[in-house]
């Protein structure tokens, strides 16, 4: 619309000053002027492997931490924070692995005949604080932290969109049994469209306040089950009135 002199239907003009008048040629086609094209590889700060670690402590294992599988993310997608089973890591890998807010953590083996792997979620400073202990995530899946704060915002629903559309299915190797997500090839080749500083700030800005939101419901639907547990039995028992 701004390319063609219009102003936009349904935006507001602060927002619609966001954005530019016209397009430029690139890989994926025309783009907003201004925009780039890169990949998530170019846009990561920090990218490192999982530790499943031991069952128990020891003195070689002796840090438990939380850790994240495949099968926890929908749940911590959704603002819960999963079953992850408590594990022990040596000193130096935890400290590695440790997740800060704002981290990605990317399940890249996995899946199923009719579930493609690659899922993703984004750390909320709310789980790690809700825990006892800090967060790491397994060997089946992997730590990408961006470079900046609204990077990861638009990287994790960019993730989301891309899982979600099957965009991924090419980068998974394996027919039969454990399916495996190419996270090396798949960040050094797939193109990402990145918008300029003011368009990922605007955006972490609007998606922010509804990401904490849900978090803290989760957090709260979390508190309020561990009271009905905790309650409950006393209550049967007759001894709250």
């Amino acid at each position: 619309a701004k390319a063609e002199g219009r102003d936009p239907a349904g935006m507001d003009a602060e927002t619609a000053a966001l954005f530019p008048d016209a397009f430029e040629d690139s890989p994926l086609g025309e783009i907003p002027r201004g925009w780039r094209v890169g990949t998530l590889g170019e846009v990561a700060e920090y990218v490192l492997g999982g530790d499943w670690g031991k069952s128990e402590p020891s003195s070689e294992t002796p840090v438990p931490v939380h850790c994240i599988r495949g099968a926890d993310i929908p749940d911590l997608q959704a603002g819960g924070i999963g079953a992850m089973p408590t594990r022990y890591l040596k000193s130096t890998s935890a400290s590695k692995r440790s997740l800060k807010h704002g981290d990605l953590v990317i399940e890249i083996s996995g899946g199923s005949p009719t579930q493609s792997t690659g899922r993703v979620v984004r750390l909320h400073q709310s789980l790690l604080d809700h825990v006892p202990f800090e967060v790491s995530c397994s060997n089946f899946c992997r730590l990408v932290r961006l470079q900046t704060p609204e990077l990861s915002s638009y990287a994790y629903f960019w993730l989301r969109w891309l899982y979600a559309t099957d965009a991924l299915l090419p980068y998974e190797t394996g027919t039969t049994g454990i399916k495996n997500f190419a996270y090396t090839v798949f960040s050094d080749q797939h193109r990402m469209l990145i918008p300029n500083r003011t368009v990922l700030e605007a955006f972490d800005r609007t998606v922010s306040p509804m990401v904490d939101q849900m978090q803290a419901n989760g957090i709260q639907s979390l508190t309020l089950a561990e009271m009905r547990d905790a309650l409950l039995p006393r209550l049967m028992r007759g001894e709250l009135i």
